[in-house]
């Protein structure tokens, strides 16, 4: 992990995030939130995903559009 934040870590947009999660709750499989505090007082979120969930996310005609 760099430490660079990347779009994805925009954690400000809730429109973008409670997208993402109704997207996420779709798919098969298991995925993880991970979030952390950043030093300037934000908070960014990382997910890990099982195969499944990888497999259909990859699949997944959205996929090109969350990022």
């Amino acid at each position: 992990m760099s430490g660079h934040p990347t779009a994805g870590d925009d954690t400000s947009n809730e429109a973008v995030l409670t997208r993402a999660k109704a997207l996420a709750s779709t798919l098969p499989g298991r995925l993880a939130e991970v979030s952390h505090d950043t030093w300037g007082g934000g908070r960014w979120f990382r997910h890990v995903g099982d195969v499944e969930f990888l497999e259909a996310w990859l699949h997944h005609p959205d996929f090109h559009l969350i990022k």
